[in-house]
């Protein structure tokens, strides 16, 4: 018989005892290589929670631009500013536009003939026409261009505006507009612009801006419907945005069972000669 410690001897290692031992040698091991072989499994991070982007597009208002009256090489840039944001906002896929032809009315109703466009105004008439955001500003000549302001203003009084400053020429309009909406897509933690966006002239921007000032008499007298060959170019490439501008009851192209790009017209209107 085995003796005890004391004399240099073990006690005697039962069977089920021995069998523990190699199982906690077995898991250890596994553990082991477990760390060598996966080490992912052990560390990985959590993944990132989704962004929260809005629920529904935001409804903006638009506005032409406040430029000086008495500078009427400015007039055309005041709405050729409103037809960019016309664009940027149909992109946008966390955005929507109230039809110019619903706003302006409003518009012109409360400035009078003083065409100056204060934040507060902008915030009424963006509620007359159930948008959130109304988007109005200020051009002023500048050195070498122009100096624009871009405020978007909220309906909502707990909500705090967002405004846009740059210095630009009449060649970099389209980026600076453009900046101006990716900073506030931003501000409201919003999807941002594609990239590819279409380029456009500041020759197409001057004649679309002064068909618009004509449309609906702004700085000079109002002729509308008259714009047929602007809003037939304009809809063959961007017939979203064209509905948005000019309204489809004054040009039939823009009407909702006509698609120029498709090369589809729409039905002629055919009077019954039955008499009741």
């Amino acid at each position: 018989m085995l003796g005890n410690c004391k004399h240099g001897l073990t006690r005697p290692v039962t069977l089920a005892k021995r069998k523990a031992m190699n199982g906690q040698r077995v898991v250890a091991c596994l553990l082991l290589a477990g760390l060598l072989f996966e080490p992912a499994c052990f560390f990985r991070k959590k993944k990132g929670a989704e962004p929260k982007y809005p629920s529904a597009p935001v409804r903006c208002a638009l506005l032409p631009l406040n430029v000086p009256t008495e500078n009427g090489d400015l007039h055309w840039a005041a709405f050729a500013a409103t037809y960019l944001m016309a664009r940027f906002v149909e992109q946008a896929q966390d955005l929507s536009a109230a039809a110019l032809w619903e706003t302006i009315p409003v518009a012109l109703e409360s400035v009078g003939d003083s065409r100056s466009i204060t934040p507060d105004t902008a915030a009424y008439v963006a509620s007359r026409v159930t948008a959130r955001w109304a988007i109005e500003g200020e051009l002023l000549p500048a050195k070498n261009g122009m100096r624009l302001r871009l405020d978007f203003v909220p309906t909502q009084t707990s909500m705090v505006a967002y405004r846009y400053e740059s210095a630009f020429t009449p060649d970099t309009m389209v980026q600076k507009m453009r900046e101006a909406f990716e900073q506030f897509l931003e501000y409201l933690m919003a999807r941002p612009l594609p990239k590819n966006a279409g380029e456009i002239s500041a020759g197409e921007l001057r004649q679309i801006g002064e068909a618009l000032d004509q449309e609906y008499g702004w700085y000079r007298a109002a002729d509308p419907g008259k714009a047929d060959k602007v809003v037939a170019e304009l809809a063959r490439s961007q017939l979203e945005v064209a509905r948005i501008l000019f309204s489809p009851t004054l040009y039939l192209v823009l009407a909702p069972a006509a698609d120029p790009r498709s090369g589809a017209n729409p039905k002629p209107r055919v009077q019954s000669d039955v008499r009741r």
